[in-house]
């Protein structure tokens, strides 16, 4: 039972940010080949996401021709370079299951002992982690690179998959799929996504008792939350009523505000499709939109169950992968497509396509995304992804979808004289070619002086600075001196000024706001937190 579900884990378990982003050139290249570019010989099977500056990618195939007298029909886990042009064999008789986000850590499953092993790509070093009765699957990384969320069960009692969180530095780990009573779910649990700090994981799973009224006997899409402690079902349709029919979870934003979920029910009234689709649930207003639709509305016509969706920061855009036709106009391919649905504009667009423009001439499916949503991993058999022969066995591409818009918010702010401390936020997006990027402080004392300032670095941990911290550092640019109104500021950026002539798209720049604030002592002047913004074209 548990070995026929591990490579459908490693398919389904993995999982994961930006603002709305302009259009810019789309390049892709094969990566599952050798060193002397030559297509594996078998089909490629397992497939991470790529790293955030898309260099490096994890993938797993039984393919013979990356290295001399590679046994058939086993799998390897593999690291393509794409700086260095290498192939770097990581894993024997193993499948990839994640990369850290900066390439240091990779995981593989050892099979057929079905053992994760984390391999420690700076240091060299590839450590068991996990001893029998013990086995372990499906292991992800946190985006710090602190913690794993993986999979695992006991052989030596009965019971299914249950899914971990341990802390690599320390050790401690506890059980993230736990039912109300505290035991291990009955039914298998698969990962869905996990945070940036490990402080709240998604997942799957059938079993009844993880939340109180759960009475559908269906899998369903949960959130456990470790920094209000507790766990909830997110996959309700829009009355807050459970769902007749099977979900599975998917990412959530950074400010775990918007959660992904597929469903092959009917989640809202207008779903009369009985196909799966893909929704995003707001958990603080209770909301839920449907992202797999057309620009004009119109449901699919296909399954719309994408099992590595990717969601922006604010919650407005999601790409996903889909067997539907009726998503955009002209699509006559008759294969799965990737697509990206815009909340804000409303607008659908396929964003994936073959050499020249073409249609792909097989089925398109979604491996995992950057976090800023540039670089996107897809596995297909499609003959017209990129120039050359034609290839008959399944490969691993990268999509490189040039810089993309995208604002995150680091570091933290101290209460002020009003007791609060003050925040910095942002409206429209970073784009040059819209130009209608404005950033906002609120909660500042009444009438203080303050001023915008960006810079080319990023201090973590930050540096005390007067009453605040200052996160900000490298080359920096004051922005103009304003007076807060009421406790609040409003300034628009213009991209065209000489405050941003070094700017270009793909550049990161780090936004503070700081004031005075006399009535505190102190330093008599504060900060608020830091925005971290890419700029796109």
């Amino acid at each position: 039972m548990r070995s026929s579900t591990i490579l459908r884990t490693h398919t389904i378990g993995l999982g994961l940010l930006a603002t709305a982003a302009a259009a810019s050139a789309q390049t892709i290249e094969r990566i599952s080949v050798t060193d002397s570019g030559a297509p594996s010989n078998a089909d490629v099977d397992i497939l991470t996401h790529p790293t955030d500056d898309g260099r490096s990618v994890l993938f797993s195939t039984q393919g013979t021709n990356f290295f001399p007298n590679d046994l058939p029909f086993t799998y390897d886990a593999f690291l393509r370079d794409r700086v260095t042009g290498t192939t770097r064999h990581v894993g024997s008789n193993g499948a990839g299951t994640d990369i850290t986000r900066d390439g240091r850590m990779l995981a593989y499953v050892r099979l057929p002992e079905v053992t994760l092993h984390l391999v420690d790509l700076v240091a060299n070093t590839d450590t068991t982690f996990t001893a029998p009765p013990v086995v372990s699957t499906t292991g992800i990384f946190t985006g710090d690179g602190r913690m794993l969320v993986y999979m695992r069960a006991n052989t030596s009692i009965p019971g299914e998959y249950q899914i971990w969180r341990r802390d690599l530095a320390t050790g401690a780990e506890d059980l993230v799929s736990a039912t109300l009573a505290g035991t291990p779910n009955i039914p298998v649990a698969l990962p869905g996504t996990v945070a940036h700090d490990g402080s709240l994981v998604t997942f799957t799973t059938g079993d009844p008792d993880i939340v109180p009224g759960d009475t559908n006997n269906r899998p369903d899409a949960f959130y456990k939350d470790y920094g209000f402690g507790f766990t909830d079902r997110y996959s309700l349709d829009s009355s807050g009523g459970q769902l007749p029919q099977d979900s599975s979870a998917g990412p959530f934003t950074p400010d775990t505000r918007f959660f992904v979920f597929s469903t092959l029910a009917a989640a809202i009234p207008a779903d009369t499709n009985g196909q799966w689709d893909l929704y995003v649930h707001d958990r603080f207003l209770g909301d839920l939109r449907i992202a797999s639709i057309s620009s004009t509305g119109a449901q699919g016509d296909g399954s719309s169950q994408s099992l590595f969706p990717w969601i922006s920061a604010e919650g407005e855009r999601v790409i996903f992968d889909s067997s539907a036709s009726t998503l955009v106009a002209g699509d006559t391919n008759g294969a799965r497509d990737i697509f990206e649905h815009d909340f804000s504009t409303g607008v659908t667009r396929r964003i994936v396509l073959g050499v020249g423009g073409a249609q792909p001439d097989q089925d398109l499916e979604l491996r995992g995304a950057s976090t800023d949503g540039r670089y996107l991993t897809i596995l297909s058999r499609a003959t017209n992804l990129v120039g050359g022969a034609p290839v008959a066995e399944r490969q691993a591409y990268l999509v490189d979808r040039g810089p993309q818009c995208f604002v995150t918010s680091y570091c933290s702010a101290n209460p002020n004289s009003t007791g609060l401390p003050a925040s910095i936020q942002y409206t429209g997006t970073p784009s040059f070619a819209t130009n209608n990027f404005v950033l906002s402080g609120f909660d500042l004392p009444s009438s203080s002086a303050c001023v915008f300032f960006h810079g080319t670095g990023r201090l973590d941990p930050p540096v005390p600075f007067g009453n605040g911290l200052r996160c900000v550092g490298g080359t920096q640019q004051r922005l103009g001196t304003l007076a807060a109104n009421g406790g609040t500021v409003i300034q628009f950026q213009d991209l065209t000024s000489p405050a941003y002539a070094n700017a270009q798209p793909g550049a990161v720049r780090r936004f503070q706001l700081l004031y005075r604030d006399s009535a505190a002592g102190g330093g008599r002047f504060n900060t608020t937190a830091a925005l971290e913004v890419t700029f796109c074209p």
